[in-house]
């Protein structure tokens, strides 16, 4: 499944998690069940998504609507989504080296 098959929120979304491991977007196929495997990022740039995402959900009803099923705009609610969304499909987290 190709970006242009999903929904808006999920476009952006995923447009921007592959904007910060400098994959092409358009060259990853989503309907595999392993995507998310392709690339990794750190613990810091983890948190760091995890964060724009959570207020990308609370600014953008129609994202909310497309990645939590509900419209009602709660800061707690958005990071909650958005920590379970990065759980589910974040890229391999990469320990750093001590």
């Amino acid at each position: 499944m190709k970006i242009a098959e999903l929904n808006n929120g999920l476009q952006v979304v995923l447009t921007e998690m592959c904007k910060r491991v400098g994959a092409e977007v358009n060259l990853i196929d989503f309907k595999d069940g392993q995507w998310f495997m392709q690339h990794e990022w750190t613990e810091a740039e983890e948190a760091d998504f995890v964060k724009w995402l959570a207020d990308y959900l609370f600014l953008d009803r129609q994202a909310r609507i497309d990645i939590m099923n509900s419209p009602y705009k709660r800061k707690v609610s958005c990071h909650k989504a958005a920590k379970s969304f990065v759980w589910n499909y974040g890229w391999k987290t990469i320990k750093p080296i001590a």
